[in-house]
């Protein structure tokens, strides 16, 4: 079913994979803390989130080529990107993921080596001496259906409010939910992982390094990577969105479990 950009998050989450009862427990509890944030959270196209990106730039670095509609053609049903909006309609707070594919045969670490994690053509679209050198030895542990999680950025001004740790949540659960996925990723550059920023999107552990040479976004960008298995993200929404004392209270009840259903049948 298309999705329909811009209606209320819930109104549009379809759920393929489960455990149902708890992602949707999960989401709709979210949900219900970014409202009383005064945030509406909503699906958006990559076309917007790069649009948003491009005008936040004093805040906000810009985005991978991962993220770039451009150079990933023909794919958009393996990406997705979630935005809250503010009362008056504003972008406020932005997160996003690319699904790979990939058989036993490859994983993250050759992956990125290749450049796919950045293109899905690097011949036609990376820069003719670019490179990716990886010393992050997990990442060659990470194959089958991997989230590449990005794209998260908060308003200065909505800042404090512990927003990034739920739009990377939020995104972990449809990912989980819709594609059934292995393992959860992230890369963040070395500036942003000197200040702990990979502990507040809730990861545990952090790998140095993917060397990222003559990119369209510098010379030499240095990336730690952060990933999750499935019972470590399980454990972490428990904790979180649905464990966490001060957050139960917006939660919304149980049996509105069906509002988010499986429709494989």
């Amino acid at each position: 079913m298309p999705i329909t950009y811009g209606r209320p998050l819930l109104d549009e989450i379809v759920l393929d994979y489960g455990p149902l009862d708890v992602l949707s427990r999960c989401l709709m509890a979210g949900d219900a803390i970014a409202l009383r944030h005064g945030i509406q959270l909503s699906f958006a196209t990559l076309e917007t989130l790069g649009d948003v990106n491009y005008d936040h730039r004093d805040s906000w670095p810009p985005l991978t080529p991962t993220y770039d509609p451009g150079v990933w053609r023909g794919d958009e049903q393996n990406a997705f990107a979630i935005v809250g909006r503010n009362a008056e309609g504003e972008i406020v707070a932005t997160q996003a993921a690319r699904i790979f594919h990939w058989s036993p045969r490859t994983n993250f670490g050759k992956e990125a080596e290749a450049l796919r994690i950045f293109y899905r053509d690097p011949g036609a679209d990376a820069n003719r001496s670019e490179r990716c050198d990886v010393s992050a030895q997990g990442a060659f542990g990470l194959t089958g259906r991997v989230a590449l999680s990005g794209g998260i950025w908060i308003r200065p001004d909505y800042r404090g409010r512990r927003l990034t740790e739920l739009m990377g949540r939020m995104g972990r659960a449809y990912a989980l939910g819709k594609y059934d996925i292995a393992y959860n990723a992230s890369v963040m550059t070395e500036a942003v992982c000197s200040r702990g920023l990979w502990r507040l999107a809730g990861y545990t552990r952090i790998e140095q390094w993917l060397e990222w040479h003559n990119t369209r976004l510098g010379a030499h960008v240095r990336l730690g990577l952060m990933w999750m298995s499935v019972p470590e993200l399980f454990v972490d929404l428990g904790a979180t969105l649905l464990g966490a004392p001060e957050r139960r209270g917006g939660m919304l009840r149980p049996e509105r479990d069906t509002d988010i259903v499986d429709r494989r049948a």
